[in-house]
């Protein structure tokens, strides 16, 4: 690379997008895909797809157009919602894995089956209960009560 500084930028300029271009991927990066409710009809997310497209026309949401395709798409919404809950409801006999995995979808905390293992720390005499006297509570003077799980309480 000889001559002046603007001469060897250019050809390294040069070279480099010709690699570029040569061994880079194009590829256009989606966006994330929304995904539909269980309970959503094909009806249902036509509508709703419909009320957005009005939306983009008008962008004003007090547009006699937009207020009416968000009442048909709720109304829509709240069909599907209803009849497949009602069809749970009617099958549930026959079919009770679906019903609870809707159930538990529908739930705000999530629940595992795990062992519940409490441990109650209490300040007693020795003789009171039977409890077993840890490292730690050696020095601070405490015992630890294991209680039993649940499932030993019932049998």
């Amino acid at each position: 690379m000889k001559g002046n500084v603007n001469e060897s930028w250019a050809l390294f300029k040069r070279r480099l997008l010709d690699l570029h271009h040569k061994y880079v991927l194009k590829a256009r990066v989606q966006g994330e895909k929304w995904r539909k409710e269980i309970w959503l009809t094909h009806k249902a997310v036509k509508t709703i797809k419909r009320k957005h497209k009005v939306y983009r026309k008008y962008k004003d949401s007090k547009h006699p157009a937009c207020i009416k395709a968000d009442k048909k798409a709720h109304k829509e919404i709240r069909r599907a919602k209803y009849n497949f809950e009602r069809k749970l409801a009617d099958n549930i006999k026959k079919d009770t894995k679906s019903f609870y995995a809707y159930v538990r979808s529908k739930a705000k905390a999530t629940f595992t089956h795990t062992r519940v293992r409490v441990r109650v720390r209490v300040r007693v005499h020795m003789s009171e209960l039977p409890v077993t006297r840890t490292r730690a509570a050696r020095t601070s003077g405490a015992f630890t009560v294991n209680c039993p799980s649940p499932s030993e309480l019932v049998n």
